[in-house]
């Protein structure tokens, strides 16, 4: 079918407009019978001048283009910005060659090259349907976590974060939706999606499970049979014959003599397997030393860092898809994360809650700001806690009172996370608690951080984990 005939065809009953923006990655004009198809389904797209004037994350976008490069380009960098993470985006023209499983996930729709009428109407009733859901939210701008739960909320409430097989990546899979929306490294992202799993906002269902280097973390760790005694790889293996008059176990090899078994240790002539020997198994025998065993020595070596350990000393990572729970989308659609959460305070408002003290939590803001910057450009291992007062203030109570069990739960949070720990208060109901990771002991998880709390605190709390990254951006906004 010629681009004339297919586009006559689409003429034939032209649907109502549709406020959307029509990005066109122009390649020798070939993009132009795609543009032309989308525009008779949509309608005109939007002029660039009215785009400032609407709220950008429910505004459609459709990528029109050939070329995965660029859209995917295109994807990330709409993904990855909070004001356009939500939004609900197309793609158009892509060979059915070129589908692959990063465009897939980062955009709502994909269709290939010379789409029918039927499907160009699918996708505007898809984006539509989206954009829709996006409108009825209060974006969680300032909260990447929470940020991602709107958007698999949006998705009809069926979307999932899938990882993807990458051999480039550390732990072998990464999840480029996820990574996009949270601005955060693969390790990082695992750990806000499990956070969420243990908190019963996404559920996760393990799909591989994985065998890592303990000091670097790496999925490369091929295991070696080495020899036990000079612990060469250059081992073989042979059957074993057993001499049944004296006992003797060996390698076939020791006991080959003239092309006839003969016991090495009673230099007996072996004639009649099962009657006078047999052959219990095979052995390991080396190539280098002539040291022979049972079993060989099993040793996993880390191709990055080239060092050797027992298997039983590597770290396990489960790699999981995770999907929104009912509680998820609680949290999506009231953009806080539990129901007794107010909404959050500019600093400049605690001042009635702290006279003494809106000095002292300005400053703490700034060294925890200066903190973050360092930890990101010199890679210290820091992890961020976001603690969330969940109790509700009781009125009757006196501030001074209630400003005493605040600082409590700030003693507590300290208290377990050790001295090189810094805390600073968001506003009323929140913290962001810095601790140094220390790579030998660990640090404690936010499920387990959060039980030790609220058994010794009178505030009940709930803790999440939180990249350097968006402590970083939520402070900026709260500065």
């Amino acid at each position: 079918m010629s681009s004339q005939q297919h586009n006559n065809r689409l003429k034939q009953a032209p649907e109502l407009g549709v406020n959307y923006e029509l990005f066109e990655i122009s390649e020798l004009d070939r993009a132009t019978d795609e543009a032309t198809a989308v525009k008779i389904i949509f309608g005109p797209p939007l002029a660039t001048a009215t785009l400032s004037q609407r709220r950008i994350e429910c505004v459609p976008l459709i990528i029109v283009g050939y070329d995965q490069r660029p859209i995917i380009r295109k994807l990330r960098q709409q993904r990855a910005t909070v004001a356009t993470a939500l939004r609900p985006i197309a793609v158009v023209g892509i060979s059915e060659n070129d589908t692959s499983p990063a465009l897939q996930q980062l955009a709502d729709v994909v269709l290939t090259s010379r789409a029918q009428r039927d499907l160009l109407q699918t996708m505007r009733n898809q984006l539509l349907k989206i954009s829709g859901a996006v409108r009825q939210l209060s974006p969680a701008h300032d909260d990447p976590a929470l940020l991602l739960l709107q958007y698999l909320y949006t998705r009809a409430g069926d979307g999932e974060v899938v990882p993807r097989v990458d051999a480039s990546a550390r732990f072998a899979y990464r999840y480029p939706l996820a990574e996009r929306l949270l601005s955060t490294s693969t390790a990082e992202t695992l750990d806000v999606l499990q956070d969420l799993a243990e908190h019963e906002l996404l559920a996760g269902k393990v799909i591989d499970r994985l065998f890592l280097c303990p000091t670097c973390s790496s999925y490369r760790v091929p295991v070696k049979e080495l020899c036990p005694e000079c612990q060469t790889p250059n081992v073989g293996t042979q059957d074993s014959i057993h001499h049944f008059r004296c006992g003797f176990v060996g390698p076939e090899s020791e006991f080959i003599s003239s092309g006839h078994p003969v016991c090495p240790k009673c230099n007996t002539e072996l004639r009649h397997i099962g009657v006078e020997y047999n052959r219990p198994g095979r052995i390991i025998a080396c190539q280098e030393c002539g040291h022979w065993a049972s079993e060989p020595n099993l040793r996993a070596w880390c191709v990055d860092c080239n060092a050797y350990y027992a298997p039983e000393q590597l770290s396990v990572v489960r790699i999981s898809r995770f999907g929104i729970t009912k509680s998820g989308a609680r949290a999506a659609q009231t953009g806080r994360w539990n129901p007794y959460q107010a909404q959050l305070i500019p600093p400049n408002a605690d001042a009635a809650a702290h006279p003494d003290n809106t000095g002292e939590y300005e400053r703490a803001r700034g060294i925890a700001r200066s903190l973050v910057d360092a930890a990101s450009t010199n890679q210290w291992p820091m992890k961020v806690y976001r603690v969330e007062i969940t109790t509700p203030m009781d009125d009757a109570l006196s501030s001074r009172l209630q400003n005493d069990q605040i600082r409590a739960t700030e003693h507590h949070i300290k208290s377990h996370l050790g001295g090189k720990t810094l805390v600073t208060q968001l506003n009323r109901e929140n913290f962001l608690a810095f601790a140094v990771n220390d790579r030998r002991k660990g640090t404690l998880s936010p499920s387990a951080l959060e039980k030790k709390i609220n058994a010794q605190s009178e505030l009940h709390v709930r803790i999440a984990a939180l990249a350097p990254s968006a402590a970083a951006e939520l402070l900026s906004h709260r500065a």
